[in-house]
């Protein structure tokens, strides 16, 4: 017989193994740590007091758990090993692969992390935020190029936007690859960009996602725009967030924020964990060349599925997504330049890029590594205009105040 669960030391959360790990056990062992990782957890503690066998079968699901929860910026310790278990780890070499600690003296004092800023724990509606203020930063936010004409599908040549990838650090928009009109005019498409690096979904019949990883050798790389906002400055905080029983909606993410930050305005990057995401793209280039006959608006009726590409429900469970956008509430957009682009309906605007799955620690220590995981590693799939009711399980996000 074999039993797994979880329990609670001292606050510490532990995985108490109960019996033979072998072949028969493995697939429970893998459907367990699978479940306890997809709810956030990144240490995983294994308590083998009351284990009383171990087959090589049994040593490879650990290794292989091992492996997988070392990648996803986690760590894993192997918690009182009886002394025959303990044997055979050493027989087969793995005592020097794994981390073993003896007992609850040496277990606390192995799990002593440093931080590199402080950490501020805050819990909302279940709902359990890492917090840490950088700095007193003030950012702000440039608008580009008239939105309204969108609607309608009146943009021409006159209306490009270029920019030095050099130059533009954070921006949202419908943009292209390029510069010159000819060359990109069928190709704008939902963007953005983040620490100059630019992600492009192409409003055409068969999109894919096109991207260009900036690197300071690129000086004359330019990027172009036929509309958008750029985020002017540098994070003032980095927060993440993660709730095990029920996901987070991205609306009520973000106002929980805005709480915490005491900013009724902010931009942010957000690299988070899709539980049900609501996302739409264009799929035609709002020129005048593709004007609709009819002359209606291109969210008319008659024209919206041959448009728009709307979710009849939500999609990209489980996978990776990497965005830019900008918050504010309602109140507060009365008086600003961002009812342009945050509209009645929502208090954000965001541009997600929809990534493969990886597991990943979303620490805020380790904001700065998945990102770089994300935009040297991962397959990007789509880049949609993010609607509200998407949810998340967790992530992490760093926040620009664009307070006055």
């Amino acid at each position: 017989m074999f039993d797994i669960s979880e329990s609670i030391l001292n606050n510490i959360k532990i995985i108490k193994l109960n019996g033979r790990i072998d072949g028969v056990s493995s697939e429970d062992i893998n459907i367990f740590i699978a479940e306890y990782l997809d709810k956030g957890n990144r240490r995983v503690i294994l308590d083998f007091n009351e284990v009383n066998y171990i087959s090589s079968a049994g040593l490879r699901v650990l290794l292989v758990n091992q492996k997988k929860i070392t990648s996803a910026g986690g760590e894993i310790f192997f918690y009182q090993l009886p002394p025959y278990i303990k044997d055979v780890f050493k027989l087969s070499g793995f005592l020097k692969l794994f981390k073993i600690v003896e007992d609850e003296n040496e277990l606390f004092e192995n799990l002593k992390i440093e931080n590199t800023h402080k950490i501020e724990k805050i819990e909302i509606d279940n709902i359990q935020f890492d917090y840490s203020k950088l700095n007193s930063n003030k950012s702000n936010v440039k608008l580009y190029g008239d939105i309204s004409k969108l609607e309608f599908s009146d943009y021409s040549e006159k209306d490009l936007i270029k920019f030095k990838a050099k130059d533009v650090k954070n921006f949202v928009g419908l943009g292209a690859l390029g510069n010159e009109w000819q060359a990109i005019n069928n190709y704008f498409g939902e963007s953005f960009i983040i620490d100059s690096n630019m992600f492009v979904y192409p409003a055409i019949k068969r999109p894919a996602v096109d991207y260009m990883i900036y690197s300071d050798e690129m000086k004359d790389l330019e990027y172009g725009f036929l509309n958008g906002f750029e985020i002017i400055g540098k994070a003032s905080d980095l927060i993440s967030f993660k709730r095990e029983e029920h996901f987070i909606e991205l609306s009520d993410l973000l106002e929980k924020i805005s709480t915490i930050t005491k900013y009724n305005t902010f931009a942010f990057t957000i690299i988070a964990e899709c539980k049900a995401l609501m996302g739409m793209n264009l799929r035609r280039v709002p020129t005048i060349n593709n004007k609709p006959s009819n002359n209606k608006s291109i969210f008319d009726n008659d024209n919206f599925s041959d448009w728009i590409n709307f979710p009849v429900e939500p999609d990209s469970y489980n996978m990776m997504s990497l965005g830019l956008g900008i918050y504010s509430n309602s109140e507060n957009r009365k008086n600003n330049d961002l009812k342009g682009i945050i509209t009645s309906k929502n208090d954000f605007h965001l541009h997600c890029g929809i990534f493969e799955r990886k597991l990943m620690s979303f620490s805020t220590d380790n904001y700065n590594e998945n990102l770089t995981t994300i935009l040297h590693e991962l397959q990007a799939v789509k880049v949609q205009h993010i609607l509200a009711g998407s949810q998340f399980s967790m992530g992490a996000l760093a926040i620009f105040n664009l307070e006055d």
